[in-house]
């Protein structure tokens, strides 16, 4: 896969995180989907702006995202799994504050922290990350989902990675 793509002269960004702790090797964005992102991909009008995260969309809008990048660039984009999501995350971090947007009365950009080890941003705190339903144990697809990752307004706790 390649590191970088353009969607309507938007780009993403990605980074391979290698097999570890029995996950395969796979691709991520550096960082949230931003406003411009979304609208490249699904139309509509920037509310915050182009370099903020794209917020308050659900599971079901996420997945019509992942499936019109993917038509649009040939690409095969998802949601990551939980798994997955804990994976990227790495070790967390000695100084949270330098890595994650979190106690905070408003939202800011994406990407103004420091990235963890596998240069990926705004892992914790920012906002909520939806992560893909996994099958159960017997094959099943789980009904809920998770969300990972905390948000601007969550405090300290609620963004370290056991949250």
């Amino acid at each position: 896969m390649q590191t970088k793509i353009t969607v309507n002269d938007i780009e993403f960004e990605f980074a391979e995180i290698a097999a570890r702790n029995g996950c395969k090797t796979f691709w991520m964005a550096k960082w949230h989907t931003t406003e411009a992102q979304w609208c490249a991909v699904m139309g509509g009008k920037l509310v915050n702006g182009a370099r903020y995260p794209k917020v308050n969309v659900s599971l079901i809008d996420c997945e019509a995202f992942c499936a019109k990048l993917s038509e649009a660039t040939g690409g095969e984009f998802r949601l990551p799994t939980e798994f997955e999501f804990c994976a990227a995350l790495g070790k967390d971090p000695e100084n949270l504050a330098e890595y994650a947007v979190f106690g905070v009365d408003a939202i800011t950009e994406v990407a103004t922290k420091l990235p963890n080890e596998f240069e990926l941003f705004d892992m914790h705190g920012l906002a909520w990350h939806h992560c893909a339903p996994e099958l159960k144990a017997n094959g099943e697809q789980r009904k809920t989902h998770v969300l990972r990752g905390g948000s601007w307004l969550g405090d300290r706790v609620r963004v370290i990675s056991a949250s």
